[in-house]
């Protein structure tokens, strides 16, 4: 067992701050690493685009229940890298990137969901994430209504609640009872989303990527098997028996979210009549998958 110095290999590109806390002291074995990258790489390959409380999670659960879309994991959080790099023996970026498109392989698909904050912390000049995924089909998942996506959000950053099958339905009450109404709170969490918003159209724009987009409500209108079949149909992954294909994740938002939502509309008018005006292009782009 060997412990390979992060970013200090000849011809490496030097990492940030944020990537060097990500992989220092990683544990790798050189022989396991090359064992790992021996393995196939994936013929299909996609990337979900996404905002926070947009319902990535539920389609991740989708997309991993499927017989062949891959995981469609956070494979690029930074919280849950340094376990990643463990388990792909990746000592740097450099090294990550090949290993988990061949460690996470699933019957010959690779697919993962990414925000823009992620984006920018793990790929600060987009020029290696370009290089390996510019290329791929993708998915642009947002939420229509991005007050009640802030008010989703403020009370899980608040409550520590995020999704049904992490938490039991007494812990899901006790955080709805637990919630109080912050217009300042969730007014944050807004501009949070909607910079996430700006900086991955930007993205989109500058790279000629050109995602299919889906938004949360109509994704939820929609039957599980048609959103699986359309999603492969755009990336290439032969039709999928999915008729009989479940989902352990539900909307945990209650009554309280709502009225929440209502009264920072009520409250703060004048900043969401900007927000509707700057969203109305991208909303209008809107559209059911091919």
């Amino acid at each position: 067992m060997t412990i390979r110095a992060s970013g200090m290999q000849s011809g490496k590109r030097s990492m940030n701050e944020r990537l060097q806390k990500i992989f220092s002291n990683v544990p790798v074995d050189d022989e396991s690493y090359a064992k790992i990258i021996a393995r196939p790489f994936p013929r299909h390959r996609f990337v979900v685009y996404f905002t926070p409380r947009s319902g990535s999670s539920w389609l991740t659960d989708v997309v991993g229940r499927s017989a062949a879309m891959g995981h469609c994991n956070e494979i690029f959080n930074p919280n849950f890298m340094p376990q990643i790099a463990k388990t792909c023996q990746a000592a740097m970026i450099d090294e990550y990137v090949p290993a988990i498109q061949r460690r996470f392989n699933k019957k010959g698909a690779f697919s993962f969901e990414i925000t823009y904050h992620q984006l920018q912390a793990v790929f600060p000049d987009n020029t290696l994430f370009l290089d390996n995924f510019g290329d791929c089909p993708s998915f642009w998942l947002i939420r229509e209504d991005i007050v009640e996506q802030a008010v989703s959000l403020a009370k899980m950053v608040t409550t520590k609640v995020a999704h049904a099958p992490n938490n039991s339905s007494a812990e899901r009450a006790a955080s709805d009872q637990a919630f109080e109404y912050d217009p300042v709170l969730i007014k944050q969490w807004l501009n949070h989303i909607l910079f996430a918003e700006r900086g991955s159209e930007a993205f989109f724009d500058r790279n000629n990527i050109k995602p299919i987009r889906m938004s949360y409500e109509r994704m939820f209108s929609r039957s599980v098997t048609d959103i699986v079949q359309d999603i492969c149909k755009h990336v290439g992954i032969p039709n999928q028996q999915v008729q009989d294909l479940t989902t352990r994740y539900t909307k945990i938002g209650t009554s309280k979210n709502k009225l929440f939502a209502d009264y920072f509309r009520r409250d703060e008018t004048a900043f969401l009549n900007e927000v509707a005006e700057e969203r109305s292009l991208w909303l209008a782009q809107l559209g059911e998958m091919p």
